[in-house]
C-alpha cells in the first residue's frame, strides 16, 4: 500500500513538472528584458486567443542601413532611425548593444502597440582612414525577429576632398581635344580659400587648361555622397592639342591663402598620349609603358637595337622625325641615335631608327625600377599637332 501511494505521488510531481516546462517554453517570448513576466492576463489571453498569436514584427522605416557618403575624420554625426510596429500585436523594443565609436541617444525601451512607431537616435565617432561602418542592435519580443541590427556605413575623408579622387584622362590621340569636369569640397566649418592653383609640369600646363569656378556653399542634399561637405568648388579641366607622347602623371595643386610655406592640396592626373607616329620593335617595346627593354650587355660589346617609327602617310604625307635629345646625362653621353631614310608607301611613312652605345663605353644600368632609373629618347617632330615622340629605355651594360 505504501509502495502505491508513492508511486502515486511521483507520478503526480512529474506530470506538473512536464506541464510547467511546456508553459514557460511557450511564454518564454513574453519576458521582457529583465527577464520578468508583465501583464500575465495579457500573455494568456495571447495564448488562448488564436487571433492574438499572430507574428508581431518591427519594420525600420527607410531601412536598416544608412550610407553616409563621405565624413570628415574626429567629427561626430547623429541619425534618427523610426522603427514601427507593423504586427497584429503589441511589442516590445529595447535596446542592446552597440559598437565602441557608436551610442544611442535617450532610447531604452518602448512598448509598441500594432501601427505605433518611434525613433531610435544613434551618434556616432568617425575614425580611421578609408571606411567607417558602426551598429547598434536592438530586442524585440517578437517571436520571430529577436534582433534588429542598425547600421550606419560611409567613408573617412579629408577636411579637403575630390570628385572624382583623381582624374584619368585615358588613352587619347594628341591631335584631339576633350574637356572633364570635376570637384573640390570643403567638409570643415571655416570657409575654403587658396591662394593660386596651378598644374606642376610646365610643359603640360600649356596644353591642360583649367576654369575654375567661385567656391560656394552647398545646398542641403545636393551632393549625397558629400553631405558633410560645407563648399563646392567646381573645376572645368580642358586638354588642348599638341601634348608630347607618352605617360602623363602630373597634379594641380592649390594652396591656401596665408600659407607662407608650401603646403598644397594636390589633384592628380593621369593618362596617356598617343601620337600618330607608331612604335615597332616587336616584343621588346611595351606599348602601354612606351618602354624599350634593350637588354644586358658588356662594355667589350656594346649593344644595338633597331626600332621603327611608323607614320600613316594619308595623315601626314610630308612629316619629319630628328632628334630631339637624350637623357639622363649619363646616357646621352654614351648612347648615339641614327635616323634613316623613310621608307614610303602608299599607307606608310617609316623611319629606321638605331640605337647603339659603342663597345668600350663606360658601365651603366638604367633597371626601370622607378621613374628615375629609365632612360628617355625624344624625337622631335614637324607635326603641329604631334610635336614630340618620346621613348623609355630600360638597359644594363656592365
Amino acid at each position: 500500500m505504501k509502495t502505491a501511494l508513492f508511486l502515486i505521488i511521483v507520478c503526480l510531481g512529474l506530470g506538473y513538472g512536464v506541464a510547467h516546462w511546456e508553459n514557460s517554453t511557450y511564454t518564454r517570448g513574453w519576458k521582457n528584458i529583465a527577464g520578468v513576466e508583465e501583464n500575465m492576463d495579457k500573455v494568456i489571453k495571447s495564448i488562448s486567443d488564436p487571433d492574438a498569436k499572430k507574428n508581431g514584427r518591427i519594420e525600420v522605416l527607410g531601412g536598416t542601413q544608412l550610407d553616409f557618403g563621405v565624413m570628415k575624420r574626429g567629427s561626430r554625426r547623429s541619425h534618427k532611425f523610426v522603427i514601427k510596429n507593423v504586427g497584429e500585436q503589441s511589442i516590445d523594443v529595447w535596446f542592446k548593444s552597440s559598437s565602441c565609436k557608436c551610442t544611442v541617444g535617450k532610447f531604452e525601451h518602448a512598448a509598441l502597440e500594432p501601427n505605433a512607431q518611434t525613433d531610435v537616435e544613434l551618434e556616432w565617432l568617425v575614425e580611421g582612414l578609408d571606411e567607417f561602418a558602426q551598429t547598434a542592435t536592438l530586442g524585440t519580443s517578437a517571436r520571430e525577429q529577436e534582433e534588429i541590427k542598425l547600421t550606419i556605413r560611409g567613408k573617412v575623408g579629408s577636411p579637403l576632398m575630390f570628385d572624382p579622387i583623381m582624374l584619368s584622362l585615358g588613352d587619347f590621340l594628341s591631335n584631339d581635344e576633350a574637356e572633364y569636369t570635376a570637384r573640390m569640397f570643403n567638409l570643415e566649418e571655416e570657409p575654403f580659400e587658396f591662394k593660386n592653383a596651378e598644374i606642376t609640369d610646365s610643359e603640360l600646363a600649356k596644353k591642360i587648361i583649367v576654369e575654375l569656378s567661385p567656391v560656394r556653399a552647398t545646398k542641403p542634399g545636393e551632393f549625397p555622397s558629400f553631405e558633410s561637405a560645407k563648399q563646392v568648388l567646381d573645376m572645368k579641366i580642358k586638354r588642348l592639342k599638341g601634348i608630347a607622347s607618352g605617360n602623363i602623371s602630373t597634379e594641380l595643386r592649390f594652396r591656401k591663402a596665408g600659407d607662407e610655406g608650401e603646403e598644397w592640396v594636390a589633384f592628380k592626373i593621369s593618362g596617356r598620349c598617343v601620337n600618330p607616329i607608331r612604335v615597332i620593335a616587336g616584343d621588346s617595346f611595351n606599348e602601354e609603358t612606351d618602354t624599350l627593354d634593350m637588354g644586358k650587355a658588356t662594355v667589350q660589346d656594346g649593344m644595338k637595337k633597331t626600332i621603327m617609327l611608323a607614320i600613316k602617310t594619308a595623315d601626314n604625307p610630308d612629316a619629319k622625325i630628328s632628334l630631339k635629345r637624350i637623357s639622363p646625362e649619363s646616357l646621352s653621353g654614351q648612347m648615339k641615335v641614327t635616323i634613316g631614310t623613310p621608307n614610303v608607301s602608299k599607307t606608310q611613312k617609316i623611319f629606321p631608327v638605331t640605337l647603339e652605345i659603342p663597345a668600350g663605353s663606360k658601365a651603366i644600368e638604367l633597371n626601370g625600377s622607378h621613374g628615375k632609373d629609365f632612360g628617355r629618347v625624344v624625337f622631335d617632330t614637324n607635326m603641329a599637332d604631334s610635336p614630340e615622340e618620346s621613348i623609355f629605355v630600360k638597359l644594363k651594360m656592365e
